[in-house]
């Protein structure tokens, strides 16, 4: 069936929060939200950038190829 997206609220320091998981279902959702806790800081996200679909098709054929 997929992934779709599903919603939770967190109050942090006064003020109310939301994210967004995905997932395939609310239970594996609820699991993934566990797992948070064993998350590593990796930096800060300066910017984002969306790649079509085809191009990500285009990277992993490309990286599928031998390296000279």
């Amino acid at each position: 069936m997929g992934e779709r997206k599903f919603l939770f609220n967190y109050r942090f320091e006064g003020a109310d929060y939301g994210l967004d998981v995905a997932a395939s279902d609310p239970d594996e959702a609820r699991r993934k939200i566990s797992a948070i806790g064993l998350a590593r800081y990796e930096g800060e996200i300066f910017a984002t950038i969306r790649v079509p679909a085809r191009a990500l098709m285009i990277l992993r054929i490309l990286n599928w190829l031998p390296r000279p």
